[in-house]
């Protein structure tokens, strides 16, 4: 154990929208809070155990039905999930004040850890992270006034772009910018920056690419203004028929087969995608009298499924990560009253307090099955009630696996070693607060008599890490 050089305490995460923000250099925020909550759970799982069957209307695109989500009763934060979680704003969109961990420790119960609070006069306006969880990013805000997006930025705003490559923990600075930007992604190479419009409209007016501050410029048969998506280190342009996306070389990426069912004033939208089996979800608008969110699933370039949201206007479903090859983590917005009933429906005993005001929409995590439809919303703190009804709630990066967190005290950090003892060589010191993953409970023991945990970091590097340091 030693200590470690100074880094940044700044703990933010990773969405991929596109409102510009700025701020200056920020400040190191107290040092992070952590509370457990709820009570021991050894069996809470990610598992969908009921089996309801959705309910089907006339065919889609390619004969493909169309098929409603059924939401399930609430189930307890899973065991082998991680979700940072922003908070502050009620609602979306809106300047975030802080973001925080939620996930559930050896013990079993609900821990929830601040892992960054905006410094008094600014806030965290965009971030961005990868999907395999390697990199978060986020760019700080300062300003009086307003940091683009909505409306036009304020004239002393400024930006600084900050990371983090483990788990959101500790947060260096990468570079503080003169103007107010936003961050549009993280692609291979680096980071794309967006330049807010004078004008205050959300499309950015232009990409700059960083390393180097170049501007990018879109592909052949782009939209205008600029709407652009990351995904897997890749950007994503849409095209100008709004109906698919584009790489940066002008290559098609996916081209939508959903006529009748897009808006032509919105077009599609981009929800997420999983590298690993193909699968891409975008998002259009069923325009006319039924203008309920359809979230179509593609897999290796071809429509699979249409999924359609029960509830006119009020339910919104937002793909954030993935939990298994089929099981997707999201952020659903619904409104309080119909969230109660499609609940006490089928758990009539559920405790469910507030609503004061039923008809505004209510924001909670959820596992989103896109095989059979069903939505079943995460317990991140407890009965969904009145700690969900004032926030946002909103999941911005989703970390996977079994978890062993590192124990220490502040400025101390953990030895990472290529073998499992004191002679291994050194390949990283973690901070206190990290949490390792790893494959299996069976610890090593060195000829000294210590025990040795094999894990990997957040950034994927694996190792060999002392069980004494380690809560797992």
């Amino acid at each position: 154990m030693t200590t470690p050089a100074r880094v940044l305490a700044l703990g933010s995460v990773a969405v991929l929208v596109l409102l510009s923000a700025c701020g200056g250099k920020p400040s190191a925020p107290a040092t992070p809070t952590a509370s457990a909550t709820g009570e021991p759970s050894a069996t809470a799982t990610a598992s969908v155990t009921a089996s309801p069957t959705a309910t089907t209307t006339p065919a889609g695109p390619g004969g493909i039905p169309i098929r409603e989500w059924t939401l399930l009763p609430p189930q307890p934060m899973p065991g082998a999930l991680a979700l940072i979680i922003e908070k502050g704003s009620w609602g979306r969109p809106g300047p975030t004040g802080y973001l925080e961990r939620v996930y559930r420790d050896a013990s079993g119960m609900v821990r929830v850890e601040e892992v960054f609070r905006a410094p008094a006069g600014s806030s965290i306006d965009s971030t961005a992270f990868t999907g395999d969880f390697t990199e978060m990013a986020a760019m700080v805000c300062v300003s009086a006034g307003t940091c683009g997006g909505t409306l036009p930025p304020a004239p002393e705003a400024r930006s600084t772009l900050v990371h983090s490559t483990d788990g959101g923990v500790t947060w260096s600075e990468v570079h503080a910018f003169e103007e107010p930007l936003g961050l549009a992604g993280i692609i291979a190479t680096g980071y794309v920056l967006s330049r807010p419009s004078l004008a205050g409209d959300v499309p950015p007016s232009a990409l700059l690419r960083y390393p180097g501050g170049q501007l990018m410029e879109p592909p052949a048969g782009a939209e205008d203004p600029l709407r652009v998506f990351s995904y897997d280190r890749r950007l994503l342009w849409r095209d100008a028929n709004k109906t698919g996306f584009l790489t940066s070389d002008g290559l098609v990426a996916l081209s939508t087969t959903l006529t009748g069912l897009t808006d032509p004033q919105y077009g599609v939208g981009w929800l997420g995608g999983n590298p690993a089996t193909g699968t891409m979800l975008v998002t259009p608008i069923r325009p006319g009298s039924d203008p309920r969110q359809v979230v179509a699933v593609y897999r290796e370039g071809k429509l699979a499924a249409l999924w359609r949201t029960p509830i006119a206007y009020a339910t919104l479903v937002n793909f954030r990560a993935w939990f298994n090859d089929h099981t997707a983590v999201a952020n659903v917005t619904i409104a309080y009253q119909d969230l109660r009933a499609a609940i006490l429906a089928k758990e009539p005993d559920y405790p469910m307090t507030g609503g004061q005001f039923l008809g505004y929409p209510f924001s909670f995590p959820a596992l989103v099955d896109i095989n059979t439809g069903e939505v079943t919303p995460i317990e991140t703190y407890g009965p969904l009630s009145a700690p969900y009804e004032w926030s946002s709630n909103y999941v911005v990066a989703v970390q996977r696996g079994s978890f062993a967190r590192v124990v220490l005290g502040a400025g101390e950090c953990l030895n990472l070693r290529d073998a499992p003892a004191l002679t291994g060589r050194i390949l990283a010191c973690v901070a206190g607060g990290t949490l390792y993953t790893f494959r299996t409970r069976q610890a090593e023991t060195s000829p000294d008599g210590l025990q040795w945990l094999e894990v990997t970091t957040a950034a994927g590097l694996t190792g060999w890490a002392s069980t004494s340091y380690l809560e797992y």
